[in-house]
């Protein structure tokens, strides 16, 4: 899902018509990286705790 959101902000912050939503869609791509990033980095045993 996350995965589906980056790549829709990262289009628009790239080829959107409309200036301020460039802006935010540009804000949210990092937001959505680290998401990703942290996101992979999880495995079972990590979770096994929680």
């Amino acid at each position: 899902m996350q995965q589906a959101a980056w790549a829709i902000h990262k289009g628009y912050a790239q080829d959107g018509t409309d200036p301020a939503l460039q802006q935010i869609a540009g804000t949210a791509v990092p937001v959505l990286e680290n998401e990703l990033t942290t996101g992979k980095s999880l495995t079972p045993s990590g979770l096994a705790g929680r």
